[in-house]
């Protein structure tokens, strides 16, 4: 969408596609002299990507192609060249042709900070969420912010609770409630290390991380290989892209059958896939949420803390429920109590609980 290669015959044939200057110059992608940037100003342009029945967008949306959707590179780069402001016209326009074209089209852009003005309803519908899941969720289980940690010479808290609530819901607090579900939750992707490869994620964390993934409100990602815990060198970019490895006797059988059971338990549990979402308890070392309908309630409970200790969590701001089970737990078993809508649970270092509640 923002850019294309400078070996494209476009490059060639048609300069006012791209912002040429005086002295042979042209704008280009982050700096990046092979990828030069997309001119939109241009209606030509407009009707080569998106508007005509043949287009790049449409091309791959009809017969005998018909693709699910479209998941756009940088889209926080589009049609903003030296400040302008045309990306909305440009966005809108996209998914009215889109849209109408196929109504259930799915349109995810790529945004790595806060795209709240690109998700009400009339841009996108989800981006890759980094901002609001990827980010909050590495950064709560120990690894510093992949994105402002090259930017900013201390790290921030890890394992911090509060913060993590407060990141979250400035994201999803934002969106329409029928986006909020729509939202493209990652642990990995192309771009970065791969979440069980991080040094500072810990074996019990990984596996907290996949229930959060398969748990949270959203569309759970699984980048290929993370089911296996595909290897990878941390200093290279080719760590995250190394290809699948079919020997099933260099998986990572217990990454594997965690996915598989929480794959299987979201398929089950229809509150994992359109019940509602609470964060109920946030404090230095600890958090808890709910996903809940009037019938029933899964709860997440996780502590970071170095030392054994109590969490008490009260229900009744979601419902009164009469019983529970628990159906995860990645360490010893406590006792749980739950007497007049709160519960109360004692955690071990990095223990993750899932109880589900019903009536």
């Amino acid at each position: 969408m923002n850019h294309t290669g400078d070996t494209h015959h476009w490059f060639k044939e048609k300069r006012d596609f791209y912002y040429f200057y005086d002295d042979e110059n042209y704008e280009s992608w982050c700096g990046v002299k092979s990828l030069p940037v997309l001119k939109y100003e241009n209606p030509e342009v407009r009707n080569a990507i998106y508007k005509d029945e043949k287009s790049v967008l449409k091309y791959w949306l009809t017969e005998p192609y018909c693709i699910d959707g479209w998941r756009f590179d940088v889209g926080h780069y589009t049609a903003k060249v030296k400040g302008s402001t045309i990306y909305r016209e440009i966005w809108r326009e996209i998914r009215r042709e889109l849209k109408t074209l196929n109504k259930d089209a799915y349109l995810i852009a790529e945004h790595w900070t806060d795209a709240e003005e690109y998700l009400q309803g009339d841009m996108w519908d989800s981006i890759m969420n980094y901002f609001g899941f990827f980010r909050p969720v590495r950064k709560y289980l120990g690894e510093n912010d992949l994105f402002t940690g090259w930017k900013i010479k201390n790290p921030m808290k890890t394992k911090n609770g509060i913060n993590f609530s407060k990141e979250v819901m400035q994201h999803f607090a934002r969106l329409p409630y029928i986006i909020q579900g729509m939202q493209f939750n990652l642990l990995s992707s192309h771009d970065v290390h791969r979440f069980h490869n991080s040094p500072t994620i810990s074996r019990k964390n990984i596996l907290t991380g996949i229930v959060m993934l398969l748990t949270f409100i959203g569309i759970p990602c699984i980048y290929y290989g993370d089911e296996i815990g595909l290897e990878g060198d941390l200093g290279d970019l080719s760590n995250c892209r190394y290809p699948f490895n079919w020997d099933e006797k260099k998986w990572d059988k217990e990454i594997y059958e965690t996915y598989k059971r929480l794959i299987a338990l979201r398929r089950k549990e229809k509150v994992l896939i359109d019940g509602s979402f609470k964060i109920l308890t946030a404090d230095d070392s600890s958090i808890s949420y709910a996903r809940f309908n009037e019938d029933e309630a899964i709860i997440f409970i996780n502590s970071q803390d170095k030392e054994e200790r109590t969490i008490y969590i009260p229900l009744l701001t979601i419902g009164d429920f009469n019983n529970f089970e628990v159906i995860f737990n990645n360490g010893e078993e406590s006792e749980i109590a739950y007497e007049n809508g709160l519960i109360v649970v004692n955690l071990k270092p990095e223990q993750t609980y899932l109880i589900k509640f019903y009536r």
